[in-house]
């Protein structure tokens, strides 16, 4: 996934990323680094979801903003997860 961040950024004109492997539960920044934390689908697809929501907002500025998209397991994508 990194590869393709990099060969997308790069098609983009934006090679100044820096992009970091590691562990959504322990994520390898001191706490309260960022202004925005984003997830797209991620948090929900780990083991342990909450742990991963908890180092988002530890790694977050007072006053950030988190932003995700999920399925609620509620909703027809979630009981079809859970069905499969």
């Amino acid at each position: 996934m990194l590869a393709v961040a990099h060969e997308n950024a790069r098609i983009a004109g934006q090679e100044g990323i820096a992009w970091t492997e590691g562990d959504a539960e322990q994520l390898p920044y001191p706490d309260a680094s960022f202004d925005v934390v984003l997830s797209q689908f991620g948090h929900m697809f780990a083991p342990r979801p909450d742990v991963v929501v908890a180092e988002m907002r530890r790694v977050l500025k007072p006053g950030g903003r988190i932003a995700f998209a999920t399925w609620p397991p509620e909703h027809f994508v979630g009981r079809m997860f859970a069905f499969v």
